[in-house]
């Protein structure tokens, strides 16, 4: 047998190796990692009490100790929700209506927006480091690079959930400081963040199609 057979003979055998479940297992999805800041795109569920499942795109950054700043996306692209939260403040922003609601970060406030009673700190660590104070909290979590954001996460307290599943991760493109400062967009009428209902996401993310 030649040498040029043989080679071709144990390429060919590799790639059956890995394309077989029993030798290789199933394969993750290959994530690129960006250098620098960098914002993740993300396939989110939350599960709630009554079973229903809600399913939405999230644009995520985040830093330890406490700064975050997310957008809920809908499945035609246009953002609806911003969350940017950091150094004890907390803005939620509903962008259609172009009003946002500011003030200081407490957990109840996290919770009438994800339905999660979590300090700010808690939330943020649970994401990078899969850590929370609060005992009453689960968190699962399946790391990409340590101390970045997750490949996956559960964040479960009783019956409700929040996960999320990594898509890509992408360059920031805008200046890191801006993020993770609890204040919302220019432009916005302002509210005190007491005066936030207890709300449900936006229904329009309210889809049962898996998004890409």
């Amino acid at each position: 047998m030649t040498w040029r057979l043989a080679s071709t003979l144990l390429v060919g055998c590799l790639l059956a190796a890995l394309a077989s479940p029993s030798c290789a297992g199933k394969r993750e999805r290959r994530i690129g990692v960006p250098p620098g800041p960098s914002i993740g795109v993300y396939k989110a569920r939350v599960l709630e009490p009554d079973r229903r499942t809600r399913r939405f795109r999230l644009l995520l950054f985040a830093e330890l100790p406490d700064r975050i700043h997310g957008e809920i996306v809908s499945p035609v692209g246009t953002t609806l929700m911003i969350l940017d939260g950091g150094r004890g403040r907390l803005a939620v922003s509903l962008v259609r209506r172009r009003l946002a609601f500011v003030g200081p970060a407490r957990p109840e406030s996290l919770e009438r927006v994800l339905g999660l009673r979590l300090s700010l700190e808690d939330l943020v660590g649970g994401l990078l480091t899969g850590r929370v104070s609060d005992l009453d909290y689960e968190v699962k979590r399946t790391e990409l690079r340590p101390g970045g954001l997750p490949r996956m996460l559960e964040i479960s307290s009783g019956a409700r959930t929040l996960s999320l599943e990594l898509r890509r991760l992408e360059p920031l493109g805008r200046r890191a400081e801006l993020l993770g400062t609890g204040e919302p967009p220019e432009r916005m009428e302002r509210r005190p963040l007491d005066d936030l209902l207890l709300q449900e996401l936006p229904e329009e993310i309210e889809v049962s199609e898996e998004q890409p």
